[in-house]
C-alpha cells in the first residue's frame, strides 16, 4: 500500500465521530472530536497562551515559512516566508492580542567582517499579516542575542538585546504597535535597579530604587526587595515582599518610560486546569505475516500515570509530534508532517 493511500485511510479514521470510550477522571469521561487539517509540510507548532490560535513552522530548501491559524474563526494562512539565508531564532506569543513575535537572523553581504542582521517581526493571527518592528546589524563576533519577556496579561513585552560589550533595552509597546528603545530602563539598570516582577495590571516593575521628592527637597530611599513571580512558588505570601502603600518604578506599556507609582500588588497567574492531562507517545510495531513496521502513536494520559499509564485517549495512531493546548480544549499533532487539531470533549 502506498504512502498516499495509507495517509488517506488514516485521515478517514481520524475524522470519524468520537467513540463512547475515553479517559475516566474526576467523575467525567473525556474523548476527542473529529480531526481538522490545518496545514501541510509542518515540522513544529506553538499554541498561543489562551489556546485560541496555533502557529506552525515548516522548513525546506527554499526557506522557512510560518503560519497562524485561528481556531474560533476557522481561518489561517502563512504569514511569513523566510529566504534560505534567513534563520528563525525565536517565536514568542504575547499573552493578549493574538500576536506572535518572530526573531530572524540573516547574514549581511558586502561587509568587511561577518555581520548579522537581527530583526524582530510581529505576526497577527486576526489580520493574518506580519510587520517588521525593529532591526539592527551586529558584527558576528559580538554574538548578539535577544531575550523576550512578555507581559502576563497585556499585548506587551520587554526585550533585552545582549551583545559582547553592550546591552540594549527595548519595549514592545501595547498592542505590539512598535518596538522602542527605553533609555529609562537602561538608566535604571545602570543605577543598580532591576526588573523584578509583573504587577496585577501586567506592567513591569523595577525595584531597589533610590527616589527623590522634589516637593520637600529631601531624598527618600526605598529599598524594594521583590520576589520573582514563579508559578512553582508554594505560597502567595512568599511572593509579596512589597505592600501596596510602597513606591516602585513601573514601565509604561505605551512608550517604555519609567514612572513612580504606588505598588499595586503582584500579578497572580490563574492555576492551569489541564495539568492533570499529559501528552504520551507509545512506540509499537505492526506486523503482517513476516513484515513489520514501527509506529509512534500519540495519546493523552493522566499526569499521575505518565510513567506507566493505565488508560488514555488515542489522539493518533501515527504522529511525528504532539502539543496540548494550554486551554485544555484542544490537542494538535502532526502525521507525515501534516498538522491536525482535535477538540477535547467531556461528559458525566
Amino acid at each position: 500500500m502506498g504512502t498516499v493511500a495509507s495517509c488517506a485511510i488514516l485521515f478517514a479514521a481520524l475524522c470519524a465521530p468520537p467513540q463512547e470510550s475515553g479517559l475516566q477522571w474526576a467523575g467525567r469521561t473525556y474523548s476527542l472530536g473529529p480531526s481538522k487539517m490545518i496545514a501541510t509540510s509542518v515540522e513544529d507548532a506553538v499554541w498561543a497562551p489562551d489556546g485560541a490560535d496555533i502557529a506552525y513552522i515548516g522548513r525546506s530548501e527554499t526557506g522557512t515559512r510560518v503560519g497562524l491559524f485561528d481556531l474560533k474563526r476557522d481561518k489561517g494562512a502563512v504569514v511569513a516566508s523566510l529566504g534560505p539565508n534567513e534563520k528563525l531564532e525565536q517565536t514568542v506569543w504575547l499573552n493578549a492580542g493574538h500576536k506572535l513575535l518572530l526573531v530572524v537572523r540573516q547574514p549581511v553581504e558586502g561587509r568587511e567582517k561577518p555581520t548579522d542582521l537581527l530583526t524582530v517581526k510581529v505576526a497577527d493571527a486576526i489580520d493574518l499579516r506580519t510587520e517588521s518592528l525593529w532591526s539592527k546589524e551586529f558584527a558576528g563576533a559580538e554574538n548578539a542575542t535577544l531575550e523576550i519577556n512578555p507581559s502576563p496579561s497585556l499585548c506587551h513585552a520587554l526585550v533585552t538585546v545582549r551583545a559582547q560589550n553592550s546591552q540594549t533595552y527595548l519595549v514592545v509597546t501595547e498592542s505590539a504597535k512598535s518596538l522602542v528603545v527605553s533609555t529609562d530602563i537602561a538608566e535604571a539598570v545602570k543605577e543598580g535597579r532591576q526588573m523584578e516582577g509583573w504587577s496585577i495590571y501586567g506592567t513591569a516593575m523595577f525595584g531597589d530604587a533610590a527616589q527623590t521628592s522634589e516637593n520637600t527637597g529631601r531624598e527618600e530611599t526605598l529599598r524594594i526587595e521583590y520576589a520573582l513571580l514563579r508559578a512553582e512558588q508554594a505560597s502567595v505570601a512568599q511572593q509579596r515582599s512589597v505592600t501596596p502603600d510602597e513606591y516602585a518604578l513601573e514601565v509604561v506599556p505605551t512608550n517604555g518610560v519609567l514612572r513612580q507609582v504606588r505598588f499595586p500588588g503582584y500579578f497572580q497567574p490563574i492555576p492551569s486546569n489541564v495539568e492533570w492531562l499529559q501528552p504520551y507517545f507509545q512506540q509499537s510495531t505492526l506486523t503482517l505475516g513476516q513484515s513489520s513496521a514501527a509506529i509512534r502513536s500519540f495519546w493523552l494520559v493522566l499526569q499521575k500515570e505518565v510513567k506507566a499509564p493505565s488508560q488514555g485517549i488515542l489522539v493518533s495512531a501515527q504522529a511525528d509530534g504532539g502539543w496540548m493546548s494550554p486551554s485544555g480544549k484542544d490537542v494538535a499533532f502532526t502525521c507525515h508532517h501534516t498538522l491536525f487539531t482535535r477538540p477535547i470533549e467531556s461528559k458525566r
